[in-house]
């Protein structure tokens, strides 16, 4: 039986202040970025022959989400897979997808243009916490949390 199924990655991401280099805060502001994104393919990057490529994931656009009851931001990369996935390939899912927010993608991540806002920034907070859940007509089947990355 063929499983439609949707990986969410999301982690915090915060709009900054470039003169300040201080978190904006102001709801207006912050909703103005709601949905901006870009549509990458980051699934067209994996490489062949990889674990994560066994798994033929498609999709894998960035996007920023904001939540009214904590009135913040947080980034979003969305696959489609066509089976349930376990937890540890949702880890490797999560682990790639921060690498592209970090050194890939992530560094020509530019929503506030835009949006025009500019002398502001988004900062994706890769090194925070990330969640990967896994669901299937809108139910949560699975979900793993990757731990916060200590910088040297």
């Amino acid at each position: 039986m063929r499983l439609d199924c949707v990986v969410i990655v999301r982690g915090e991401a915060e709009l900054l202040d470039c003169e300040t280099d201080q978190p904006v805060t102001d709801t207006a502001l912050l909703r103005r970025l709601d949905g901006l994104g870009a549509d990458y393919d980051l699934a067209q990057y994996i490489a062949p022959g990889s674990a994560l490529h066994g798994l033929r994931l498609v999709g894998g656009d960035l996007r920023l989400r904001y939540d009214h009851v904590l009135n913040r931001l947080f980034a979003e990369s969305r696959y489609q897979v066509d089976q349930r996935l376990e937890a540890r390939e949702l880890e490797l899912v999560l682990h790639y997808t921060r690498g592209q927010w970090s050194d890939g993608v992530g560094e020509s991540f530019d929503p506030c243009h835009k949006a025009g806002l500019s002398g502001n920034v988004v900062s994706l907070r890769w090194e925070n916490a990330l969640t990967a859940t896994l669901q299937s007509s809108g139910e949560s089947l699975v979900t793993v949390i990757a731990p916060l990355v200590t910088r040297c």
